[in-house]
């Protein structure tokens, strides 16, 4: 949020350069840095709108910081004492949506001026000065926080406004010139049923300020902020008064900008004829109990009670004593600090002017417990440790999609996908009801600068189940894509079963599914494989891509404990590699399976190294095995060797017709 170097100093005149006063907000109140010319950049948390979105809110924590006084702003109550002449009439129709509400009529002896010095602080905070109503209206802002709009009283017939909802087919025109629709609901102030600004948000052109104004209505309001921020993106505009409006506002504020821009008005000939103030639940102030053995316990220093007397007083609150208790006090909160309602809060706010550098580090006084083991995150950092060993690289993606996506992928799951009730973009209407979407993305963008590309991730998916419930769960994409093979679908499977494998995995298996893959451990379907479609914005010609999406909930229940320390064989393993030629539809999956199950107990392993295909024996396709026998009581000879090979290629050439290829 932008502010003015040179309003600060009105307020506060000791102030320290521009600089200096950047570093102090750093260091104890908010981030801070220096922008161009007067200007200063700070960042107001969403919690401190209500006293720190204005130069009197900054100014107040400086003079606090430094220990300077601060200037009174805020004229007397008398400024506004012409009331309730029955000049002008209000009506809130609903105290729920704006729980004060408040008018001026003032009499102008000319259109005021805006001051150089004015204009100067409205242009250093991205505000363009208009004329001399709406700058004052404008600078109120600035200064105190609260939002001001004024209409022209001569082109109102009534002087008699009212907040409500907008009805149905409402429109109306903006100060700018834009027609808008008024979606059901929306507040706005109107007179009769004609509709004069949008509530908290912008100003219609039927009551604008003109050259001519003569007579003028100010108003200034208190508004829901859920109701100001539904409408703001409805309609699709985002002004100064909307982005203060959607946070939590003092209804004190309201008081204080009314009399403040009564008082800059009247010191240019401006006369008040009548004021109304409608406020019919006024808040009351927190009352909290400060306790200085508490702040020691809780912050691990001790804090004198005169110098958190000091602290609080030059926030603005009242210390109060309290009753046979020397070590506490009792702090009235003024209501414009809507974030403080505990004594924890009280403690931070000294905690950060005595600065958090000064606090020692003091080990706390609490019980150590190990953490309690998550199955589920364990699994997780298995399978990272598992797939960056094999060269796959970890992404992190957004869990919203399009409607597009999401529609095209809902397919993997079971349910309906998820769409969002405030969506930011079109671009991020749905939860992500698989990962491969992004996943999918992220290869094609990532192919513009690598030849080959093999990326995973793990995060949660999201779909509806029975009636309207949502479901959430854990789960693991894989995608690779390369230019140099159309066989990446098997490059993929074999790192999904090594995968698989390490975490645990009994009886991977792969069984063909309508043009992909299932993937099964232990006889349950865990997840998808298949190759991935070049189209419209993924994959440019020539590249080949597969996807894998695996439910790592499921996994979490099939696979075994970590397996015990297996100490190293003693002796060597013996490693054969065989060719078999097969029927083309040949499931390998299946063949590796049968010859495992005929194998001795010598047999320790079997994997696919390669296919090969060509016109030399149409109808079938050679594979490549690697057979690995692991001896545990002697060295193999070569005869048992020959003989264990002999059982299982005999399988092979029994059950799938399979020819050995010397």
């Amino acid at each position: 949020m932008k502010f003015s170097y040179s309003l600060l100093k009105k307020i506060l005149p000791q102030i320290p350069s521009k600089k200096a006063v950047v570093a102090e907000l750093t260091m104890h109140s908010f981030e801070a840095e220096e922008g161009g010319g007067d200007t200063l950049l700070i960042d107001v948390p969403a919690n401190r709108y209500s006293d720190a979105a204005s130069h009197l809110g900054i100014a107040r924590e400086l003079a606090v910081i430094l220990g300077k006084k601060l200037r009174d702003i805020i004229p007397d109550e008398k400024v506004v004492g012409v009331r309730n002449r029955g000049l002008l009439k209000a009506r809130v129709a609903q105290s729920e949506d704006c729980p004060r509400y408040a008018l001026a009529l003032l009499k102008l002896a000319k259109m005021p001026r805006t001051p150089a010095w004015m204009r100067k602080v409205l242009s250093s905070c991205g505000i363009q000065p208009i004329n001399g109503v709406v700058d004052i209206m404008n600078y109120v802002m600035l200064e105190i926080g609260q939002p001001l709009h004024a209409f022209d009283a001569d082109r109102l017939q009534s002087l008699s406004l009212s907040v409500r909802r907008a009805k149905e087919n409402e429109r109306i025109t903006t100060l700018d010139g834009q027609q808008k629709a008024l979606p059901r609901g929306t507040l706005v102030i109107a007179e009769g049923n004609t509709p004069l600004a949008i509530a908290g948000i912008k100003g219609g052109i039927h009551a604008g300020i003109g050259d001519r104004t003569s007579r003028i209505v100010i108003e200034a309001a208190n508004f829901s902020p859920s109701a100001i921020y539904r409408a703001s993106r409805a309609l699709g505009l985002v002004t100064d008064a909307a982005l203060r409006f959607s946070h939590f506002l003092s209804p004190l504020l309201v008081e204080w900008g009314i009399r403040r821009a009564v008082a800059l008005l009247a010191a240019q000939g401006a006369i008040l004829e009548d004021s109304i103030d409608i406020y019919p639940n006024p808040c009351s102030e927190e009352v909290v109990e400060f306790d200085l053995e508490r702040y020691r316990r809780l912050i691990g220093t001790n804090i004198a009670r005169r110098t958190a007397e000091q602290c609080f007083r030059g926030l603005g609150f009242v210390v109060m004593p309290l009753q046979k208790r020397k070590d506490a006090l009792l702090v009235k909160v003024p209501a414009w600090r809507t974030d403080i309602a505990s004594f924890e809060d009280l403690a931070e706010e000294i905690a950060r002017f005595e600065g958090y550098e000064s606090l020692p580090s003091t080990p706390p006084r609490v019980a150590v417990l190990p953490p309690q083991r998550d199955d589920s995150i364990s699994l997780q950092d298995r399978a990272r440790i598992l797939l960056t060993g094999m060269r796959v690289d970890e992404i992190y993606s957004s869990s919203f999609l399009s409607q597009e996506l999401a529609e095209e992928y809902k397919g993997s799951v079971s349910g309906e996908v998820v769409r969002v009730e405030n969506p930011i973009s079109e671009e991020g209407e749905y939860l992500r009801p698989s990962l491969l979407p992004r996943i999918a993305i992220a290869l094609s963008e990532n192919a513009k600068f690598f030849p080959e590309v093999r990326v995973f991730e793990i995060g949660k998916v999201f779909s509806y189940v029975a009636k309207g419930s949502i479901r959430e769960r854990w789960a693991l994409g894989i995608g690779i894509a390369t230019k140099k093979d159309e066989r990446i679908a098997l490059e993929l499977k074999g790192i999904v079963h090594r995968l698989l494998g390490g975490l645990g995995g009994k009886d991977v298996a792969f069984s063909h599914y309508d043009g992909a893959l299932r993937i099964t451990v232990a006889g349950e379907e865990v997840g998808i494989l298949y190759p991935l479609r070049r189209r419209k914005g993924i994959l440019k010609k020539g590249w080949h891509a597969a996807l894998a999406e695996i439910d790592l909930e499921k996994i979490l229940l099939l696979v075994e404990e970590e397996e015990a320390f297996r100490p190293i064989a003693p002796y060597p393993s013996v490693t054969r590699d065989i060719s078999l030629l097969v029927h083309q539809d040949t499931r390998v999956g299946e063949l590796i399976a049968a010859m495992e199950q005929a194998g001795s107990e010598l047999l320790s392993d079997i994997d696919m190294l390669d296919e090969y295909r060509s016109d030399a024996f149409p109808g079938k396709r050679s594979i490549t095995l690697r057979v690995v026998l692991q001896p545990t009581t002697r060295t193999l000879r070569d005869e048992e060797i020959q003989e264990e090979i002999s059982r299982i290629v005999r399988v092979a050439e029994q059950n799938f017709g399979a020819v050995l290829r010397t």
